[in-house]
């Protein structure tokens, strides 16, 4: 075999083993999730934090709003702890994501701008029950997206934290229901 030939096949054969060592690496760095489907962990990681930072934004900023408009009582004792809770929860998240390294979103989709530009126009008891209907099916909604992602999480920290959250999201959940229960019955 001559020299060019021999150099010929071990830069193939070097670039072949580099070729499947990269393919190999590709592979390890991309999951399954329990369906089967090709995942990349980072990927999956910024959408379920992303998500949860848009939905402490918005139960933030209607709850700021809340403390303005609302007129009943218990809405604004309801809206405020909305608040207390939602930041605490947002802090957190916004540690998550800082470990992993993930981008946060830092303004309101332009879906909850609008509801809260939408909100902002009413007043009174109007504004008790729109805040108290729209908080209660955004935590249930909430309350089920948290639980489906803790299924498929993949980091640890990530699967404890939205664990432990559960509890203070079906107790939002319970405690908006009583609220709006009672807007219901004493207008």
């Amino acid at each position: 075999m001559s020299r060019t030939t021999f150099a010929a096949v071990s830069t193939s054969v070097v670039l072949s083993v580099f070729l499947f060592t990269g393919v190999l690496k590709a592979q390890s760095d991309v999951k399954s999730d329990p369906t089967g489907e090709q995942l990349d962990p980072k990927a999956d990681t910024q959408s379920f934090l992303a998500i949860a930072a848009e939905e402490q934004q918005v139960a933030i900023a209607l709850g700021q709003l809340a403390a303005q408009r609302a007129e009943n009582k218990r809405v604004k004792e309801f809206s405020a702890k909305m608040v207390q809770d939602h930041k605490k929860v947002r802090r957190e998240a916004e540690q998550l994501a800082s470990k992993h390294q993930v981008p946060l979103p830092t303004k309101l989709t332009p879906e909850d701008q609008k509801r809260v530009d939408e909100m902002s126009k009413l007043s009174g008891h109007e504004f008790d029950r729109a805040y108290m209907d729209f908080t209660l099916k955004n935590h249930e909604t909430t309350l089920e997206e948290f639980q489906q992602h803790v299924k498929t999480m993949r980091y640890p920290d990530l699967r404890e934290w939205f664990t432990s959250t559960l509890p203070t999201l079906k107790e939002h959940r319970d405690q908006a229901r009583q609220v709006s229960h009672s807007l219901q019955t004493n207008p």
